[in-house]
């Protein structure tokens, strides 16, 4: 899973760089969001077209 931890002023997410394949990738962003006191997730809708 490619993805990237952006950080601006006060807001922290995650910017996911590939589509997501399975239901396992949504689990392993939720993971790293809780691993890195991450409380928002940001994506485009074309990461979803795969599942």
């Amino acid at each position: 899973m490619k993805y990237k931890i952006v950080e601006k002023t006060i807001k922290k997410y995650i910017e996911i760089n590939q589509p997501f394949t399975c239901e396992s990738d949504i689990l392993d962003i939720i993971g790293i969001c809780v691993s890195n006191d991450i409380n928002l997730i940001v994506h485009r809708e074309e990461v979803f077209n795969n599942i």
